[in-house]
């Protein structure tokens, strides 16, 4: 079962492609047709502004543990 769009995306990129010269253009359009698609189900593209988070360490900060003084895979003191 395709996601609902991914025909429309893949023949947009797949005439984009075709424009540039096919299999022997320099740029590849098909690498893109999975990543469009998957920012039409989860919201965001790895590679572009995410204007829902505040800084680039948002999301990070929260899991970070403060330093322990000894360290939990020491199984001797």
């Amino acid at each position: 079962m395709d996601p609902r769009g991914s025909a429309e995306v893949r023949d947009e990129y797949s005439a984009q492609q075709a424009a540039e010269g096919g299999a022997g253009a320099g740029v590849d359009y098909y690498f893109e047709i999975p990543l469009v698609v998957a920012k039409s189900l989860v919201g965001f593209k790895h590679d572009e502004q995410n204007h829902s988070m505040q800084s680039e360490g948002e999301i990070l900060e929260d899991l970070v543990a403060p330093p322990s003084r000894s360290s939990w895979w020491k199984l001797w003191k």
